[in-house]
């Protein structure tokens, strides 16, 4: 009796295919050459030609025209998000251009577009221009036009991770006060290591800059594909 059974592999698209283990032919992966009825070649050209260059974006309470799941509506996973806040607190990788998160937007919505980067290597998060608009661009923006492609998942686990931040800056504050307040006024001090508040001062800082994430920009322009 010969026993078959199914092989479940992902092609770089994420296209399930089933393959038979007895046939070792079958097992050569499917390359999608089209998304949305557009060759992939030609969709990565235009969007060279597009791309306008790089910012920081306030991720834990973004623009209010941002926009999510328009073009990748993919269904949040609680695990997913739980993984990223775990690993967010080990290091928090939001100034990378292989994370950064893209968005579609027309340039003259930028007010401060002189100040956009066209390389972000090296440079921290608190070393990008944060994206400015101009009340006409405000104006401007329905709620459907300045469209956030992925990092759904990286926002919500955003969230939680700032929150957390911002959990622990209040109970060290406390601990700041009590440690103040029992403290002779005559208690020697030790000039070589940061004080508590200085301390404090750093982990306030650590949550501001913490709220920013890394954006790649392209121009929609008046015809596009968007």
């Amino acid at each position: 009796m010969v026993m078959r059974c199914a092989r479940t592999t992902l092609t770089d698209r994420d296209k399930v295919v089933e393959v038979n283990e007895e046939n070792t032919e079958e097992r050569v992966p499917v390359k999608e050459t089209e998304f949305m009825g557009f060759q992939i070649k030609a969709l990565n050209k235009r969007k060279a030609e597009a791309k306008i260059g790089y910012m920081a974006m306030n991720l834990y309470s973004p623009p209010k025209a941002a926009t999510w799941g328009v073009y990748n509506d993919r269904k949040i996973s609680d695990m997913w998000v739980q993984s990223l806040v775990k690993s967010f607190k080990g290091v928090l990788e939001h100034n990378y251009e292989k994370n950064c998160i893209e968005i579609a937007i027309r340039l003259e919505w930028l007010k401060n577009r002189d100040a956009v980067l066209t390389s972000i290597d090296g440079l921290g998060i608190e070393e990008m221009p944060h994206m400015e608009f101009t009340e006409e661009g405000e104006a401007a923006m329905a709620p459907d036009k300045l469209i956030v492609v992925g990092g759904n998942h990286r926002r919500q686990a955003l969230r939680i991770y700032v929150d957390w931040l911002e959990a622990r800056i209040a109970n060290e504050e406390k601990l700041v006060e009590k440690a103040s307040e029992a403290a002779p006024s005559d208690a020697a001090v030790d000039l070589s290591q940061p004080t508590p508040r200085e301390l404090l001062a750093v982990m306030k800082e650590e949550k501001e800059q913490s709220c920013y994430w890394a954006v790649r920009m392209y121009d929609i322009g008046v015809e596009s594909y968007l």
